[in-house]
């Protein structure tokens, strides 16, 4: 573009956007199509093919970024992993960054001589990328997930490139040996950020300055010294071969490691993930060969006027459009298995109707009794609460074996990822907050001391413990999130703070004269159990109690302790209910246990419920002994 301005002082908009297409379209809509197949073929029809239809669809609009924005992250959200085009965010951040960039020359060039062009444009340029980078260290504290995948917040990065590609050039303007050394010193931030880089580091921010950075330098460097060894060995012909098939190779490899990763439940295993990725590199070369050359070969392009591409673009942009719509209705309309029926039964077998209590929303803040999150006569003051994270909402059916009559009323105090902690504030791994944990449990503590002034005699302590105490999902997935407070920096100051936090709440229950009880967490499969019923036994898709005894006991012993301090309080272990001496199975008298892989079935809570009448009979203030 900016010789194409130096040459004629102006920039032809279609003929740019024409060879964006030839580049990019082609490649792209043949994966959009394998990975639209591949899913008919694989998934059940249970929600995955039309979210994969749906991302296909917002790749089409170069809008993919902000579709991930808007589904990922949710409580209940797939795992990333499991999503095949997730990958082309990047892709849509860069082609609205090249919606800008043209535009942007054009007015620079217009406002400026022909003599300062370029100079004007680097210091615009050179401050937006300022603004860009400054914009995602602000987001990545306050909205971490739009620093990630918003255009403005990333448009830096696409900005350095630009940068250098603006520099000037000409051989008597070259360095080489500050070259080969800034060369070598951005190799070693490259390789930095591959070895101290991980899933949980806060990413974009400060540590997007590694790889950017050091890939900035190794092009500037090897610019200036392009005799130098690094230069030679990046410019000898296999590091040529890979960065040719660099663009398929993006585009293939992630759908193959996804939908891989789904077939084994979520299982990681290197060998089949290495085998997929240089699978995906042989894909990458046949593309290149007989997919992507042919629409940017010079004659071809010579020939085709560019509004003639642009034209057959938009109707392959609607083709794919028009079957990814089409493929979405299918997995939403389309005939299921009895396989596939059963694994929906057990999705719908949750707790309904306490729905949106598992959520962060301004409703529950201020109102005394939250109206909207409690289960059975609305015009009776709730008797009895269950008061915890997204567990204690999915835990909620197991009151109704309390409810005397039809005047009961019981109240759920939910928000997913905060437990019933006061003064914890857990956090994902990477650092980001689990919603606004302190303020609600504020909110929680000071509705049950307005309704235990109206009759209410006892509240549940529900959550997901052991992820609190820094275990993490269970340990066959090596996977997870582990939360924990914002001081903790290992699973030891994770359970000491657990443990604080608990002490804390139930010294403020015993002073509004509730009685307590602490609902320990219930078996956590090994896999999402509907998914796993569909592909295998659903005898394999349990767990050996040791194996969870294991993962849960440290949280469990410290959950005991801090309760025996407590004399209105008790504990229940529901493992005996749902285990049997060795294993823990998926279903248990003919319930399903789970919906997913953790979250207990509304039909398993009302059976556990009905185990446990005598201490729910207690909680509501009969029975002897242990009320303050």
């Amino acid at each position: 573009l900016d010789r194409e301005l130096s040459a004629r002082g102006s920039i032809s908009l279609s003929a740019f956007y024409a060879r964006r297409i030839r580049r990019l379209l082609p490649a792209l809509a043949v994966v959009l199509v394998a990975s639209l197949l591949f899913g008919l073929a694989i998934y059940p029809r249970l929600g995955e093919l039309g979210s994969l239809a749906k991302s296909a669809a917002a790749a089409v609009l170069i809008s993919a970024n902000q579709y991930f924005l808007a589904t990922s992250g949710g409580y209940f959200d797939v795992g990333t992993e499991f999503k095949p085009l997730l990958h082309l965010w990047s892709l849509s951040v860069e082609e609205q960054f090249y919606l800008v960039w043209p535009l942007l020359l054009l007015t620079i060039a217009r406002m400026s001589g022909a003599g300062d062009r370029v100079s004007w444009s680097r210091r615009v340029l050179g401050a937006l990328v300022v603004a860009s980078f400054a914009l995602s260290l602000i987001q990545r504290r306050n909205r971490p997930t739009a620093a990630f995948f918003l255009a403005p917040s990333r448009a830096w990065e696409l900005g350095v490139g630009a940068l250098l590609a603006l520099q000037p050039a000409g051989a008597g303007r070259r360095v080489p040996p500050v070259g080969a050394v800034g060369a070598i010193v951005g190799l070693i931030l490259i390789l930095v950020g591959c070895a101290s880089l991980t899933r949980t580091s806060p990413y974009p921010g400060w540590a997007a300055l590694l790889p950017v950075m050091g890939t900035a330098l190794v092009i500037l460097g090897n610019g200036q010294a392009p005799a130098s060894l690094l230069a030679q060995l990046l410019g000898a012909r296999l590091p040529v071969g890979i960065g040719l098939c660099a663009y398929g190779w993006y585009l293939w490899h992630w759908p193959l490691l996804a939908f891989g990763r789904y077939l084994r439940l979520g299982e990681r295993r290197l060998g089949p993930d290495l085998g997929l990725t240089v699978a995906a590199l042989g894909l990458a070369a046949l593309s290149l060969r007989w997919v992507e050359r042919p629409f940017y070969r010079r004659d071809w392009q010579a020939s085709t006027p560019p509004w003639r591409t642009i034209r057959v673009g938009l109707g392959v942009m609607a083709m794919l459009l028009l079957f990814s719509l089409s493929v979405g209705a299918y997995g939403k309309w389309g005939p299921r298995t009895a396989a596939e029926q059963r694994a929906r039964a057990i999705i719908e077998d949750r707790a309904h109707a306490s729905e949106g209590c598992e959520e962060p929303g301004p409703e529950w803040v201020g109102l005394p009794w939250f109206s909207h999150c409690r289960v059975g006569d609305p015009q009776h003051r709730p008797s009895l609460a269950i008061w915890g994270d997204s567990h204690a909402q999915a835990w909620a059916p197991l009151l109704g074996a309390a409810m005397q009559g039809p005047g009961d009323a019981y109240l759920i105090l939910s928000l997913g990822g905060c437990p019933p902690g006061m003064g914890l504030t857990p956090r994902e791994r990477s650092g980001v907050v689990i919603g606004p944990c302190a303020r609600f449990n504020l909110a929680a503590i000071t509705a049950l001391r307005r309704v235990a002034a109206h009759g209410m005699t006892g509240v549940i302590l529900a959550a997901r413990w052991p992820t609190y105490g820094g275990a993490g999902d269970v340990p066959v997935l090596n996977e997870g999130t582990n939360y924990a407070d914002t001081s903790n920096t290992s699973p030891a100051s994770a359970l000491r703070s657990l443990g604080v936090a608990l002490d804390s709440t139930l010294t403020l229950l015993r002073q509004t004269r509730l009685r307590v009880l602490v609902l320990l967490s219930a078996p956590e499969m090994r896999f999402n159990l509907p998914t796993c019923t569909v592909f295998r036994p659903a005898a394999a898709c349990g767990i050996d109690r040791d194996t969870y005894l294991r993962h849960a006991a440290p949280t469990w012993d410290v959950v005991r302790s801090v309760a025996a301090r407590h004399d209105n309080v008790r504990v229940i272990d529901p493992s005996d209910f749902f285990c049997d001496s060795q294993y823990c199975p998926p279903f248990v008298g003919g319930h399903p246990v789970v919906f997913d892989a953790d979250h207990v079935t509304a039909s398993a809570a009302a059976a556990f419920g009905a185990t446990i009448r005598d201490e729910l009979v207690w909680l509501s203030g009969g029975g002897g002994g242990g009320h303050p």
